[in-house]
């Protein structure tokens, strides 16, 4: 027993096992290889990654005045529409007193005395769903991209269509 110092072996016989891992000849041990699906994963992130970059070149270039005015063109501004229909200034609507789905809102006066409401949505949806509302209550509107304006009659309607356009509805 005193001649086995290490257990079974001898000092002699215990040797640390060979390294498995890649020796400078050029050839990677096999245990080292990234697995196949690390490719998968990758290939996924390139592609990923060209499609970002496709987006924001393409985006960019549409944001710029080229081509139509896109998603981010969205959201109408009370005052821009309010420039264009009313003859007198806007009045915002505060806070408190805002509606549904409407992300701002005024009056002004239309011509001498029709008082007309200009509202602006966040989004397609918003004002798809304020428009549902408000059919029920009666009144004209007239349609834009983002915005609407309410109207008590047909002539005023098509007076504001006249000067900013939309849909009468």
């Amino acid at each position: 027993m005193t001649d086995r110092p290490y257990g079974l072996f001898t000092a002699s016989e215990h040797r640390p096992p060979t390294p498995t891992y890649a020796t400078f000849t050029g050839d990677p041990s096999p245990d080292r290889r990234p697995p196949a699906w690390w490719w998968a994963v990758l290939a996924g992130l390139v592609v990923t990654a060209a499609a970002l970059a496709a987006y924001v070149l393409l985006t960019a270039r549409t944001s710029a005045g080229d081509g139509d005015p896109g998603p981010a063109a969205y959201p109408a501004d009370v005052h821009a529409v309010a420039s264009v229909v009313c003859d007198t200034p806007l009045q915002d609507t505060a806070a408190g007193e805002r509606e549904f789905f409407v992300r701002e809102s005024g009056t002004c006066i239309v011509g001498s005395s029709d008082k007309v409401t200009v509202y602006a949505f966040g989004t397609a949806a918003a004002q798809q769903q304020w428009l549902r509302v408000a059919s029920g209550f009666g009144g004209v509107y007239v349609v834009g991209h983002g915005w609407v304006v309410s109207v008590d009659s047909q002539a005023v309607a098509e007076t504001v269509r006249g000067k900013v356009g939309g849909e009468i509805r």
